[in-house]
């Protein structure tokens, strides 16, 4: 369960805030996943949301940088709950997605460590 909705893409942590999904902010431990391809749990409510841990998943990111294909993903210094391209940390996946143009969401393989 999550302290608040959270769209997919949104990188969070677990156990920091009321609930055991909150909006990441110094620890990456998951990202709300658009179409989970097995799903533990049932849902019931809309703060059960699916967290993407391995595989491929639409990312939110801050908008102060430029991601390219290949490039490695990490956990964003200047938006909560955004990934970026500019080193912080441990490196969370990488971009696969090879039309990015202007969109919201970009498609990443991640793996994300504990």
């Amino acid at each position: 369960k999550s302290d608040e909705y959270y769209p997919a893409g949104t990188l969070i942590t677990f156990g920091k805030g009321i609930n055991e999904i909150s909006i990441a902010d110094y620890e990456c431990n998951g990202i709300i996943s658009s179409k989970p391809g097995y799903q533990l749990g049932e849902k019931r409510s809309e703060l059960d949301l699916p967290v993407a841990l391995v595989g491929r998943v639409p990312v939110m990111f801050d908008g102060n940088c430029f991601p390219h294909f290949g490039d490695k993903i990490y956990l964003s210094k200047v938006k909560k709950g955004c990934a970026s391209t500019v080193e912080n940390g441990k490196c969370l996946g990488k971009v696969i997605d090879k039309s990015i143009g202007t969109k919201n969401l970009i498609e990443c393989v991640v793996r994300i460590d504990f």
